[in-house]
């Protein structure tokens, strides 16, 4: 994964949070899989 301008490596399970506003890519050498959640909604600027 690419975040900003440096290249991080992750794995099964892993989780990256990147600062609002920061660029952000895939890199894959693999098949991937995405799953998301938004959690609660009204915790963070109201419903999304």
């Amino acid at each position: 994964m690419v975040v900003g301008t440096e290249e991080v490596a992750v794995a099964a399970g892993a989780t990256v949070v990147v600062p609002t506003g920061v660029s952000r890519g895939v890199r894959a050498t693999s098949r991937m899989v995405f799953l998301g959640s938004l959690g609660d909604p009204a915790s963070e600027n109201g419903p999304h």
